[in-house]
């Protein structure tokens, strides 16, 4: 099947697999255990060798709101993730991991928002809701309450496109988007560090919205083989803030990349905005104490 598939309720959950036989039925029975029950799970698996197709077929066969969509692995979990976009007609969009576990209420709770943001703004602006998550080890113990607070986010100050390209406001896997958002999202994705930052910067950049909720609504599931995990930025020491430097630094430079590929302007505007987001934090962390 390589066509457009509408789904026949107005909210689908785009899951993205790959070998992810070890966390994925967990993962499945957090999304058949929603409060919100009125969506459909489609899921493209992109060339596993475990048994993740298997359980997915099983699951399929007795669920009649699991889809299986069959076409040309797309390579990688941002265009798996871009694939279904794609291929997928609907209302509303969730973008779900294999290997975390969603809190019984995350749909519910993030349609409400939903909800709000359309009643002020309209249902044909582009429009994306996301949560804090609550970061787990692959056992589900609880390593800390708030990713936000774990990697130094703070929504608030990331509310347009120039603020917003610093910093991801979205995790992926606590992301809602309405059609509105998906219509704006640019093609080709060449130049995307990742399909949850791209979307929301498309939102932002066409005069959307993006609401926090900060509540975690997702169990993120921390066990060593995530295409991208947690960063705790707490207490680095000196030598690990000179590592991590490091390695941000390659990822500054993706994702400027990334940015002029969407028309954001000159590096030092860049840097700008980055100080700016630096200094409020700073100023709100020295107001705390």
């Amino acid at each position: 099947m390589d066509k457009k598939v509408k789904s026949p309720t107005e909210v689908a959950v785009l899951l993205a697999t790959y070998n992810g036989a070890d966390f994925l039925e967990a993962q499945l029975d957090s999304l058949l255990s929603q409060t919100f029950n009125d969506l459909t799970i489609f899921v493209h698996d992109d060339g596993s060798t475990d048994k993740t197709t298997e359980i997915l077929n099983d699951y399929a066969a007795r669920h009649d709101n699991i889809r299986v969509l069959e076409y040309k692995s797309p390579q990688g979990t941002m265009h798996n993730f871009f694939g279904l976009l794609d291929r997928v007609e609907a209302e509303y969009y969730f973008f779900c991991d294999q290997d975390d576990v969603w809190l019984p209420e995350k749909v519910e709770v993030s349609m409400e928002k939903m909800r709000e943001l359309e009643a002020l703004r309209g249902k044909t602006a582009p429009l994306g809701v996301a949560s804090d998550l609550r970061v787990v080890d692959r056992n589900l113990n609880v390593i800390c309450e708030s990713l936000f607070e774990m990697e130094g986010i703070y929504p608030q100050y990331l509310n347009d496109f120039n603020h917003a390209a610093v910093s991801n406001i979205a995790t992926g896997c606590t992301l809602v988007v309405n059609a509105k958002a998906k219509a704006v999202t640019i093609r080709p994705y060449d130049k995307a560090v990742m399909h949850d930052a791209w979307i929301a910067l498309c939102i932002l950049k066409f005069g959307g919205t993006i609401e926090a909720i900060p509540r975690p609504l997702v169990l993120y599931r921390q066990h060593g083989g995530n295409t991208i995990g947690a960063n705790d930025v707490r207490d680095l020491t000196f030598c690990r803030r000179i590592r991590h430097f490091s390695a941000n630094t390659k990822i500054l430079a993706r994702q400027y990349a990334m940015l002029r590929a969407l028309g954001y302007g000159t590096l030092p505007k860049f840097l700008f905005y980055k100080i700016v987001y630096k200094l409020n934090i700073f100023a709100r962390r020295f107001r705390r104490e």
